[in-house]
């Protein structure tokens, strides 16, 4: 069955990037780029995974994903960040999966997804 993911950047560089690697893996992805559309998609579709931008536009990352985690509580979230660190505190209160640092690698993004998936 084929793995659906939603993929939240405000770059559209970033969000086309993303939905290519998972395409190139026979997986389904969703793009947004901003909270509004993301949550419109996400109450729509059912994802097996959600990757989301660490620094969305003006929306607290914490606010985004509470807000998702209101809707589906279990579904792993991935933060994607150009920040060197993200503290431990943050990873472990929100419950997130994983984070993958930009900039990425194919290799190293496909593997962190499945890993997680």
């Amino acid at each position: 069955m084929e793995k659906n993911i939603l993929a939240i950047d405000d770059e559209i560089f970033i969000r086309e990037l993303v939905q290519d690697f998972l395409e190139i893996e026979g997986m389904g992805c969703e793009i947004a780029a901003n909270l509004e559309e993301a949550l419109e998609i996400f109450k729509k579709n059912s994802f097996d995974l959600i990757l989301l931008d660490r620094n969305l536009e003006d929306k607290l990352v914490e606010d985004v994903v509470s807000a998702l985690r209101k809707i589906q509580n279990d579904i792993p979230i991935i933060i994607m960040t150009g920040d060197l660190e993200v503290p431990d505190e943050f990873i472990q209160k929100y419950n997130i999966a994983a984070v993958i640092h930009k900039p990425f690698q194919y290799d190293y993004f496909i593997d962190v997804i499945n890993k997680n998936l």
